[in-house]
């Protein structure tokens, strides 16, 4: 990723202008390092395309469409899934949309969060979704993009370290939930400080001063006392 935004900022691309301007063959050219550059650059160039029909080739007036109408926009352009809808309307536009991708569905399989295996389609991803939604329901709405943001973040990092195709449980934070083995009411919370996630200071469900976000229980069991 970072070659490709290297390539795009030295050829002056890294704008909607710079995008426009470019012809299909050279931003194919320019992303290559990403991979799947030949389905990428159409959908950048189609979307390039939609921002000057619909909102008169400006980024400023997106962000005011509501938000299921800019997703189902966004899902017509070619090689766009809902991941990469709702990556665009979370990180590009500020939309409070959450990104499920594979790491939150082995996360959620393997912590046994959702009552049935989520699937590699649309239904599961659409799931997957609702899933955090329903975690962060209680959130101000305007924190919310926010937290799926960070959400979002923590979930690849610990995927990455931990939740790949195999798993790899020693050192991951979430391996003492007491509540891996019975959850069967979706909560997720979000971690609090990243960056220590393995010096114990973070927490993916816990108690609060309210109880439990899963069981409302106020007690600590070994392991469930909040990590802050």
């Amino acid at each position: 990723m970072e070659r490709s935004l290297d390539n795009l900022r030295g050829a002056g691309a890294l704008t909607v202008d710079g995008l426009r301007a470019l012809s299909l063959e050279d931003l194919q050219r320019l992303i290559q390092p990403s991979g799947f550059h030949t389905r990428k650059a159409p959908a950048l160039k189609a979307f390039v395309v939609l921002l000057d029909e619909e909102f008169d080739g400006s980024l400023a007036t997106l962000p005011a469409t509501p938000t299921d109408t800019l997703r189902a926009r966004l899902l017509t352009l070619p090689g766009v899934g809902p991941e990469t809808a709702d990556a665009i309307l979370l990180y590009a536009l500020g939309h409070p949309v959450p990104v499920a991708d594979e790491y939150l569905r082995r996360v959620s399989e393997r912590h046994h969060l959702s009552p049935s295996t989520p699937g590699r389609n649309r239904i599961g991803y659409e799931s997957l979704a609702t899933l955090t939604r329903q975690a962060f329901a209680s959130d101000a709405p305007e924190n919310q993009a926010r937290l799926f943001n960070e959400f979002h973040a923590l979930m690849v990092a610990v995927g990455k370290a931990h939740c790949g195709r195999t798993a790899h449980c020693e050192g991951c934070p979430l391996r003492t939930d007491p509540h891996t083995k019975a959850v069967r009411r979706v909560r997720i919370s979000y971690y609090q400080n990243w960056r220590k996630r393995f010096d114990g200071t973070i927490r993916f469900i816990h108690a609060t001063d309210a109880g439990c976000r899963l069981c409302g229980s106020r007690d600590d069991p070994p392991g469930h006392a909040a990590r802050s």
